[in-house]
C-alpha cells in the first residue's frame, strides 16, 4: 500500500487513543499519520489472510465431500473402470 501521494483526513478519536498515539508516534520515531497507515495496513493485511484461509477451509470441505461420492479412489482407477486407457 505504498503511495506517494497523500489524502488529507479529518478524524475524531478519544482522548485515550490520542495519548496512545501520542505515544506510539514518539516511542517509534513516526509520525502519528506514518503510525496510523502501518495499523491499517497491518488490519487490511490480517483481513485478507482471515479471506484466504475461509476460502481454503471451504476447499477442503468440497474435497471432503467430494471423497464421499468418490471414495478413495485414484482418479486412474476410476478411468479403468469406465474401460479408458491411460
Amino acid at each position: 500500500m505504498k503511495t506517494t501521494k497523500k489524502v488529507r483526513k479529518t478524524i475524531n478519536i478519544s482522548p485515550e487513543v490520542d495519548k496512545a498515539l501520542q505515544l506510539l508516534s514518539k516511542r517509534f520515531k513516526k509520525s502519528q499519520s506514518r503510525i496510523i497507515e502501518e495499523l491499517v495496513e497491518e488490519k487490511v493485511k490480517e483481513l485478507r489472510k482471515e479471506e484466504r484461509l475461509k476460502v481454503f477451509n471451504e476447499l477442503v470441505e468440497m474435497t471432503k465431500n467430494l471423497r464421499g461420492i468418490v471414495g478413495n479412489k485414484r482418479i486412474q482407477d476410476i478411468k479403468e473402470e469406465m474401460g479408458y486407457e491411460l
